[in-house]
């Protein structure tokens, strides 16, 4: 037989190892507590289990059962009475609240739909080319010569133009001489046919009527610059909006004067 200790072949009857003095247990060991035994180049060969990566491996198993045992163990408490069920672990369940919420917003959320926004208007590469096509045109002012070619619309439905003239200019910031700013100046002018007066709000605006070549026009002022001006003419209604182009009631009689 084998010392259960050194693994070293010893007589059957011996009390104790005489390789290393370990008693000998009389009792026959079973199968699963000997050595484990193979065969090399005909000769048996005994591997022992390192009694520290035992003992490691157990701790380890242990410590996840318990983990998992911990995690899966839904308990259930009455008094004193404890039942304790294994369950899998999973998400915590919704509140009644939460849920009839989740179906409310289900039940009243629609569906997100692209909707095309309708645009009215219409480009055009000249104001030939709109003129053609409205069968009316504009005569432009003098002072657009030096701004940069127009943005020019036609409504879809045959009936406006819109043409929008503008100009960037360098300028020192009137705080800051120093500091040179971008201004873009803006004219922009719309002709319609005309159903009635022109539509216009002078509710941040102080308003001025002056007659031109015979029409009355309203002019809207910010302060001293003005910053639209609405007429009737000969059926059709204009509407000239300015921006940044310093205009004063004077000033701005020849340039309305051109437009027709």
């Amino acid at each position: 037989m084998y010392c259960r200790k050194c693994g070293k072949t010893i007589p059957d009857d011996s009390v104790f190892c005489p390789y290393c003095g370990c008693a000998i247990n009389p009792t026959t060991p079973s199968e699963a507590s000997l050595p484990h035994r193979t065969e090399k180049n005909g000769k048996k060969q005994v591997h022992f289990l390192n009694p520290v990566a035992i003992i490691t491996i157990a701790v380890v198993l242990g410590m996840a059962l318990a983990v998992c045992g911990f995690k899966g163990i839904k308990a259930g408490t009455s008094g004193s009475d404890a039942s304790v069920q294994s369950t899998v672990a999973t998400a915590p369940p919704m509140a009644t609240s939460e849920v009839n919420e989740a179906i409310e917003t289900m039940e009243t959320e629609e569906p997100t739909q692209e909707t095309e926004v309708y645009d009215p208007w219409i480009s055009c590469n000249s104001l030939q080319e709109a003129e053609e096509a409205l069968g009316f045109g504009l005569e432009l002012p003098e002072i657009i010569k030096d701004f940069e070619d127009p943005c020019i619309n036609i409504a879809q439905d045959s009936s406006n133009l819109w043409v929008i003239f503008r100009k960037y200019t360098s300028e020192h910031d009137p705080k800051y001489y120093d500091n040179i700013i971008t201004v873009s100046k803006m004219i922009s002018i719309q002709k319609y046919p005309s159903y009635g007066a022109p539509y216009y709000d002078a509710a941040d605006y102080d308003t001025k009527l002056v007659n031109i070549d015979g029409r009355d026009i309203v002019l809207l002022l910010d302060n001293r610059e003005v910053v639209e001006a609405d007429w009737v003419a000969d059926g059709f209604g204009y509407s000239v909006i300015f921006e940044n182009c310093g205009l004063t009631a004077y000033t701005v009689v020849p340039v309305l004067a051109s437009i027709r």
